[in-house]
């Protein structure tokens, strides 16, 4: 008999992620793979229903947690979806055991065995694994775009010796302004370079 992965709407307020991925479902049903998920699961993450080719999108949570052999999650399991869960079943995701003593109480209650992807050992043969390093990279990203949106205007210091003509060119573009902080002696013929690349205007505000 196959094996079924549910996937079921995150409920956590502020929680936009779904648990898979549109490519991981085309992966797994190579592997004579079955996968259910909730309706609107991946809606948050801006990726509608019509994204997840080869999975069985269901009404609800209970439908998932009824079809699921193997349970993925975000966040952990609240106390509804643990309710749903059969005996033998698995869970799969961020179950932050150290902080949820009533929740792997409950699992262990129902016979479920849960799986913590940020306990997974943090070495190179757990590299396609590790969860905590793949999450952090995408929120340091997000964290650059969000403060160059929220920012009117972005100040960079630059040694003047580090600048080349493309750079130049492309600080031209960019609109840039230029500002002295202080000259080494070595830096004077390429500041001068630069001022006369800048128009009247830009090397007035110098």
């Amino acid at each position: 008999m196959a094996l079924t992965i549910g996937v079921a709407k995150e409920t956590m307020p502020g929680e936009t992620r779904v648990a898979i991925a549109p490519e991981v479902i085309r992966k797994l049903s190579k592997d004579g793979v079955r996968v259910v998920i909730e309706t609107g699961a991946g809606a948050a993450a801006q990726m509608p229903d019509s994204d997840f080719v080869g999975a069985e999108i269901v009404a609800d949570a209970a439908a998932v947690l009824q079809a699921a052999d193997l349970l993925l999650t975000v966040q952990p399991p609240a106390p509804e979806i643990i309710a749903g869960l059969g005996a033998g079943k698995v869970v799969i995701g961020f179950m932050q055991p150290h902080r949820q003593a009533k929740m792997i109480r409950a699992l262990c209650d129902k016979q479920v065995t849960s799986l913590a992807m940020e306990l997974v050992p943090r070495i190179s043969r757990a590299q396609s694994m590790d969860a905590l390093s793949s999450q952090a990279a995408v929120a340091g990203y997000k964290a650059v775009i969000v403060g160059a949106a929220a920012l009117a205007a972005v100040n960079a210091r630059v040694r003047v010796d580090n600048i080349d003509d493309e750079m130049l060119a492309e600080m031209r573009r960019a609109g840039c302004k230029l500002i002295r902080l202080g000259v080494e002696s070595g830096s004077q013929e390429v500041l001068n370079r630069i001022q006369k690349g800048l128009t009247l205007k830009q090397r007035k505000a110098l």
